[in-house]
């Protein structure tokens, strides 16, 4: 393989690009499209080479001529240069830490070098030089991540919004169905607080179990995300295909089967079972594979398969936060039911 690098000379890029061959010994992967794509790992030593970065001789500007050679004299050594080091810190630190930790030794190291007279080619300034973290230096495609996340939580919210209202409508036609049971239990005895709380509960348990199953559920897509990834980027297996058509052809009979009975709901469910599953077979049948998260876009290789439990849980929390609440007014209804009209109740 050949590799061109351009190398900077006096501040601009150079005209003389240098190039080598190299041999590829390895392959290496970050997990980033957008590095990969474009990034080949070589010795630092052959890197300085090639970028004019490793070590040279310094030769005096003010015209002084060496005697012995005829040309300027030599005055010292420049050491080898890099334009970047990356610094890994050890399990257990935050890349604060390691930011602060980096720039303390730089400094110790740029006050020990000042204090060496026969250095004369002295690091840069702590202050022109930039130390950042790895969530700084990646901020361009960790920024619209975070967005989509943000956005996803509106996204939740919305959604909250609508199941508290679905919980509010459900309740309110069960309190309005069973206006007279309840008048039944005011007249015995039960109190305002035991009716109201008889709701919440129910609201409660709809919320925990349905909060409960979804987070299993998103757990299960979430882990086996590449899976199903790849699942969707080949054309569906023949049994599947095979199977679904089978399902309708099925449900079809089931279908004649109720018509002929005379049961219009059977027929009905059959004919919708039947043609859903149709249409879902011929989807099969014509699908041939796509990529659904192109690296080129989503800058990674592989979907990211871990689940964010924290975020999961306030999750479950607003979900069953809303089912309660969507609950409380038909509760609240059925609290101030009065047990003589409610008995009267038709």
């Amino acid at each position: 393989m050949e590799l061109t690098l351009v190398p900077i000379k006096g501040g601009k890029l150079s005209v003389e690009p240098e190039a080598r061959e190299f041999v590829i010994v390895n392959e290496f992967q970050s997990g980033v499209f957008q590095i990969d794509k474009n990034r080949a790992l070589i010795s630092l030593a052959d890197a300085q080479q090639m970028l004019r970065l490793s070590a040279g001789d310094l030769y005096d500007t003010s015209g002084e001529i060496d005697p012995e050679t005829g040309a300027p004299k030599k005055i010292g050594t420049s050491p080898a240069r890099a334009t970047q080091v990356l610094v890994r810190t050890a399990e257990g630190y935050t890349p604060q830490q390691l930011s602060r930790a980096v720039l303390d030794a730089y400094q110790t190291f740029w006050k020990n070098s000042r204090s060496l007279s026969d250095r004369i080619v002295q690091p840069p300034d702590p202050f022109a030089v930039t130390i950042m973290t790895w969530e700084q230096q990646l901020a361009d495609i960790i920024g619209p991540v975070q967005k989509e996340r943000e956005l996803m939580r509106i996204l939740f919210s919305i959604v909250y919004i609508v199941c508290g209202g679905l919980v509010l409508s459900i309740f309110w036609a069960i309190v309005y169905e069973k206006t007279r049971d309840i008048g039944i239990l005011r007249a015995i005895g039960a109190s305002r607080p035991g009716i109201l709380g008889i709701f919440l509960i129910y609201g409660l348990v709809i919320g925990l179990l349905g909060s409960i199953f979804g987070a299993l559920l998103g757990w299960l897509v979430v882990s086996n995300i590449n899976a199903i990834h790849d699942a969707m980027g080949e054309p569906a297996p023949t049994w599947l295909i095979i199977s679904v058509f089978t399902l309708g052809g099925i449900l079809l009979i089931v279908a004649i089967h109720a018509a002929v009975r005379g049961s219009i709901l059977r027929w009905l469910l059959g004919v919708i079972g039947c043609l859903l599953l149709v249409a879902v077979g011929v989807g099969l049948s014509l699908h041939q594979g796509f990529l659904l998260w192109d690296p080129s876009v989503y800058y990674f290789d592989d979907v990211p398969n871990e689940t964010d439990w924290f975020t999961a849980l306030l999750t479950m929390g607003g979900a069953v936060l809303f089912s309660v609440i969507g609950a409380a007014i038909p509760a609240a209804r059925a609290a101030d039911t009065d047990p003589v009209t409610a008995l009267r109740y038709q």
